[in-house]
Formats: C-alpha cells, structure tokens, sequence
C-alpha cells in the first residue's frame, strides 16, 4: 500500500509486479493514515501481520491512527515505523514514539540505509519460521 490523501493497495493474491508498482508511487499530498484500509488488509489474513510504515509521520489524522495501531498490534500484528526525514512534525513523532508495540526507526540517510534496516526488521521477525 502507499497512501497520502488517498492510497492504492494491493490485495493479498496481487501479483508482484502489481504490489512493487504501487510501493514505488509517490503522491506528494497531505498525508492521511488509511486505518480502513489496513483494517481490511489484516482480516484478510489468517494469522499475524508483519506491517512496515516509512513515513516522515506527518499523518493528518494522526489522533485516529495511533489508537489504531495499538489496537491491532495487541491483537499480535508487528508494526515497525521508519521515520524519515521530511516536514517538521516534532509533536506528532513524539506522540507516535511515546506509543508502546510500536518499533520505531530513525532513518537518516533512506537512499543508503532504509533497504538495510527493513532486511534487518524483517530478518528479525521472520527467522524463527526461517530454520
């Protein structure tokens, strides 16, 4: 999924080709947390969600979507959010920073280290399934 004021997702069952398209949109509008849309997403699947949000967390409706976000990741979804630089939203990183279950990433330089430090998060999650 990517969103800003609105977003394009992918189902499930979507090609891969589709699904690396629509990461590699950009929107350069106000951004908007598509809840719903996440919503749908993980009750579509049948167990726990590894969910990765790089944002710079300027989220308009940021009251909405930390409540959110800690109602799924108690229901055991892994959110991992790697805060890029971007616009100034020292109150809203804070706020997203002070929520426990989240994992918080800074990510300095994404060109170089954002690929890295999602291999590394996901790498994390995933190992014990992988041996």
């Amino acid at each position: 999924m990517t969103f800003s004021t609105g977003f394009i997702s992918a189902d499930w069952e979507a090609p891969e080709e589709l699904k690396e398209l629509i990461l590699s949109m950009s929107f350069d509008e106000f951004t908007v947390f598509p809840s719903h849309e996440i919503q749908r997403l993980t009750s579509e699947n049948f167990g726990p969600c590894f969910i990765v949000i790089i944002t710079d967390g300027g989220w308009q409706n940021i009251e909405e979507a930390i409540p959110f976000l800690t109602k799924i990741s108690n229901l055991g979804h892994e959110i991992v959010i790697f805060l890029i630089k971007g616009g100034e939203y020292a109150d809203r990183i804070e706020y997203i920073k002070r929520t426990p279950r989240l994992k918080i990433r800074n990510v300095v330089n994404p060109e170089a280290d954002l690929h890295g430090l999602v291999l590394s998060e996901t790498m994390k999650t995933y190992r014990p399934f992988l041996t």
